[in-house]
C-alpha cells in the first residue's frame, strides 16, 4: 500500500510542477506580447495605448515578470517619460530597473549592455537615477552604473 501512496504523491507533485511551469510559460509569452504591443504603440506615437499596457503590467504582474521583461518595461517607461507625466514614468522605470537587477543582475547587465544607441541614453539615465536614490543593489558595487563597454559604445555611435 505504501508504494501506491508514494507513487500517487510523486505524480501529484509532478502534475503541480507541470501546471505551474505551463502557467508561467503562458504568462511569459503574454507579457512578451504585451510589451511588443506597447513598443509598437510607441513607434506609432500612441502613447496612451503604450501607457495603458505598461501600467497594467507593472500594477498587476510586476512580480511575475522575467528579468528581461522588467528591463524592457523600464526602457518603455523611459520612452513614455518623454511624452508626459515624467516624474511618475521615471519612478516606474527606476522601480523596474532596480527589480531587474535584484532578480538577476547578470541578465539585467547583459540586457542593458546590448541596447541600441537610441536606447543607451535611457539605460545610462536609469543607472544614474537608481544609483543616486538609495543604497547599492544587493550584490552590486556602491555605484550602480552600466558596464564601461556601454559608455564607450555610446560615444562611438
Amino acid at each position: 500500500m505504501i508504494p501506491h501512496i508514494r507513487t500517487f504523491t510523486l505524480l501529484t507533485a509532478l502534475t503541480a510542477i507541470l501546471i505551474a511551469t505551463s502557467c508561467s510559460s503562458d504568462d511569459t509569452r503574454r507579457f512578451d506580447d504585451e510589451l511588443r504591443q506597447a513598443d509598437m504603440a510607441v513607434a506609432e506615437g500612441d502613447m496612451t495605448a503604450a501607457t495603458s499596457i505598461a501600467r497594467r503590467l507593472s500594477d498587476e504582474h510586476l512580480d511575475a515578470m522575467t528579468t528581461g521583461q522588467l528591463c524592457r518595461l523600464s526602457i518603455l517607461y523611459m520612452q513614455l517619460s518623454d511624452d508626459g507625466n515624467q516624474s511618475e514614468n521615471i519612478s516606474r522605470a527606476t522601480d523596474c530597473y532596480r527589480k531587474a537587477f535584484a532578480t538577476d543582475s547578470d541578465s539585467a547587465r547583459q540586457y542593458y549592455s546590448q541596447l541600441g544607441p537610441e536606447q543607451t541614453s535611457n539605460a545610462q539615465m536609469l543607472a544614474t537615477i537608481a544609483g543616486s536614490i538609495g543604497t547599492a543593489l544587493p550584490g552590486e558595487a556602491e555605484t550602480d552604473t552600466l558596464p564601461e563597454t556601454i559608455i564607450n559604445d555610446s560615444h562611438e555611435h
